[in-house]
């Protein structure tokens, strides 16, 4: 027995040495004013798109590494998805979701191009997916530069997510998720000049737009209100019809 637990020990040992298990996953939390993120730390993306942050209701990343490049024909595509759970606290529900990112690109010869693609998703963990999907919408993409010009154009993209409906009135986890496509593609060379074309994304910001939600005695107060209101309107028109046939 004890050589069947050292052989145990030992085998697995050697599965740590050659890096075969399996990293774990840590799940973090970040705190915001009427929301929490939740988010694997063990999500390769996150190496494109950096370690989120949340300010207020304000979710960002700066990435650092999310590019694609491509020189003298060449194609390059870099995709990649990250996963945020957004937790509404009490009292509180989420409206819409703006989701916006930009970085910059320079392009050397006729017929390159660079590219960005890609969708936001949006759905209630506690109903069936698919919710709401939106494709990203770039502006600024298409200046070609002149030969040995590296002055860099930036480029935007952006999604819009109404969650005002009924169907997500009772929310309390949301599931989002940002998947991105650069592509860079450098035309063959007619000459002597080389061609490049090279996409960056340099920021992603996710702003969440909460409301409060009234507490029933609020409610109650409203309702009152506006027959009060009504009311009063009532019999301003008795009064204004007497008048009138008086």
């Amino acid at each position: 027995m004890k050589n069947a637990s050292f052989r145990q020990w030992a085998a697995a040992l050697a599965l740590v040495g050659a890096g075969s298990l399996p990293a774990s996953a840590a799940l973090i939390t970040l705190n915001g004013s009427n929301i929490d993120v939740i988010y694997d730390d063990a999500q390769p993306t996150l190496l494109a798109f950096g370690t989120p942050t949340l300010v207020g209701d304000l979710i960002t990343f700066s990435p650092s590494n999310f590019k694609a490049l491509a020189t003298n024909g060449g194609l390059d595509i870099e995709a990649n998805t990250v996963n945020l759970k957004i937790v509404v606290r009490d009292g509180y529900r989420v409206q819409s979701i703006d989701f916006s990112e930009g970085g910059d690109y320079v392009m050397w010869g006729a017929g390159s191009f660079v590219s960005v693609g890609g969708q936001t998703r949006v759905f209630d963990t506690a109903q069936v997916p698919p919710g709401i999907i939106k494709p990203l919408a770039a502006t600024g993409l298409g200046t070609v530069n002149t030969v040995a010009d590296l002055t860099t154009t930036n480029w935007t993209a952006s999604t819009f997510s109404d969650l005002s409906g009924a169907s997500f009135a009772n929310t309390r986890e949301l599931s989002f998720s940002v998947q991105n496509i650069l592509a860079a593609f450098a035309a063959t060379p007619q000459g002597p000049d080389p061609s490049l074309a090279l996409i960056e994304k340099k920021f992603v910001s996710i702003d969440v737009n909460v409301s409060p939600i009234p507490e029933p005695e609020a409610w109650a107060m409203m309702l009152i209100g506006a027959g009060l209101v009504g009311f009063r309107l009532r019999n301003r028109s008795k009064k204004t019809a007497a008048q009138r046939f008086a």
